[in-house]
């Protein structure tokens, strides 16, 4: 939990230092230690939602064989490789998603732009 909240701030941070680079490095670091310090201080409530959510789309038995899975050698080094894939799955997320945000944004303007 600890390495995605990191990610999220982190990722938010360097994407608004991207898009404005006019704020301070000071500034940008004071607010991704305030976001992650505000996440953290969440989490648990996020937590709770998320256990809602399992409980809401899978049976008891489902989760027993996820627990027996992660009991295992192979569970152990899955659960061992997420914490270090997410902060990069998370820039490929931010990266992919912008890149599309960008496109339609293009496009909106060129046809709003275009001779009538």
């Amino acid at each position: 939990m600890d390495a995605l909240i990191k990610s999220l701030a982190e990722n938010y941070v360097d994407r608004l230092g991207q898009l404005h680079p006019e704020i301070a490095k000071d500034k940008l670091a004071d607010l991704r230690g305030r976001i992650e310090s505000n996440l953290n201080d969440t989490k648990q409530v996020y937590l709770a939602q998320e256990e809602e959510l399992l409980a809401q789309r899978l049976e008891l038995q489902d989760l027993r064989a996820a627990l027996d899975f992660y009991k295992s050698p192979a569970g152990h080094r899955l659960a061992e490789a997420v914490p270090g894939l997410v902060p990069d799955a998370g820039k490929n997320q931010v990266a992919w998603t912008m890149a599309a945000i960008t496109k339609a944004t293009n496009d909106i303007n060129a046809v709003t732009k275009a001779p009538k």
